[in-house]
């Protein structure tokens, strides 16, 4: 089963979608993209497998791996946001970055792919939203599980710098997580103003940070 999250219209005319791919054991699942021509066929020149990409992190739990959101770089690079299971109790932040081509990009992270827990201890953090950064680097927005006030998600960020490593001038050792108006949200949205800040639209009412 495959499930869409993200479409891009690239400046060729071609097409990127993106989504979560199910299969194999029960609950098993990975990130895939898939590049489409103008006239909507599969591009063949694409991928891994003739016009398709998938991307499995499988570090642990049931191998759920839930992809949420795509972009693309000034270098025409595929930049991927989701939820990785690391264990039952245990959900990171997953980053993929693939060359235009769709192959894994070996620059970022050593394989193209970084886990980022936002939680101290471990626990639920999914990342929903991504963006380049102005110094080439990511910001990944989504939320985090916190057990204060009886329990509620709040916002969290993280930005990585251009090889996948935290950027440790950002926030905290490079996160950054905050309450919501409403008590319980995440980021939906991010978008980065010439600046370098990100300017945060939250999932859960109509709540913007920057």
């Amino acid at each position: 089963d495959q499930a869409g999250a993200a479409a891009l219209l690239l400046a060729t005319g071609r097409i990127l979608v993106a989504g979560t791919l199910e299969g194999g054991p029960p609950g098993n699942s990975e990130f895939y993209v898939l590049r489409l021509l103008e006239d909507g066929s599969v591009d063949g020149t694409f991928g891994f497998f003739s016009g398709f990409t998938s991307v499995e992190f499988d570090l642990g739990g049931d191998g759920t791996d839930t992809l949420a959101a795509m972009t693309v770089d000034r270098s025409g690079r595929i930049l991927l946001a989701g939820s990785v299971d690391v264990s039952p109790t245990d959900i990171d932040f997953g980053v993929v970055r693939l060359l235009a081509g769709g192959g894994l990009d070996t620059g970022f992270s050593g394989d193209g792919r970084a886990t980022v827990p936002i939680s101290a201890a471990g626990g639920i953090d999914g990342a929903l939203a991504i963006a380049e950064h102005t110094t080439g680097g990511v910001v990944v927005g989504g939320a985090t599980w916190t057990t204060d006030l009886g329990g509620h998600f709040d916002f969290a960020l993280t930005r990585l710098l251009g090889d996948g490593s935290l950027d440790g001038s950002f926030g905290s050792g490079g996160k950054v997580f905050y309450s919501t108006v409403s008590g319980t949200g995440g980021s939906g949205d991010i978008e980065i103003q010439p600046d370098g800040k990100a300017v945060v639209v939250g999932m859960n009412g109509f709540e913007v940070a920057r």
